[in-house]
């Protein structure tokens, strides 16, 4: 129990932080590249990229919930776009302070990117409700 504690809550913000410094360090014009940009959202590498970690996320960790891959979501956009970026002005890092923040429509974007793992926890769910169901119908 205590080792998916850390993992959740230590191991995981800090990798894709640091995975987020990489990208944004060796990679920036590739994910800048946008497919689709309203004043709500924006599609971009950025987008995609959520969309395939948060499938993967769902898809690794057996245990992960519909409630749980949200509140994730939530606290990711919360430290990529407040924590971090008032650490930055703290420790007068111009990265932190910059690189992390993003626009109301890329935020927008990654709040939409998990549709796709949501719909398959959905669908894992239901799968493993029906299953308990039939097991229980035919006591």
């Amino acid at each position: 129990m205590h080792f998916w504690l850390a993992i959740e809550y230590v191991f995981l913000p800090c990798f894709a932080l640091l995975n987020v410094f990489f990208i944004q360090t060796h990679f920036k014009s590739t994910f800048a590249i946008k497919y689709f940009e309203s004043s709500y959202i924006i599609i971009n590498n950025w987008f995609f990229y959520h969309v395939y970690n948060t499938l993967l996320l769902a898809w690794c960790f057996p245990t992960i919930s519909i409630q749980k891959m949200m509140k994730i979501v939530i606290y990711w956009e919360i430290l990529e776009n407040l924590i971090v970026p008032m650490l930055g002005v703290y420790l007068e890092n111009e990265f932190m302070k910059t690189q992390y923040r993003e626009s109301l429509p890329d935020i927008v974007g990654d709040l939409v990117a998990p549709i796709p793992s949501l719909c398959y926890l959905y669908y894992k769910q239901s799968k493993k409700h029906m299953k308990t169901h039939l097991k229980i119908k035919h006591l």
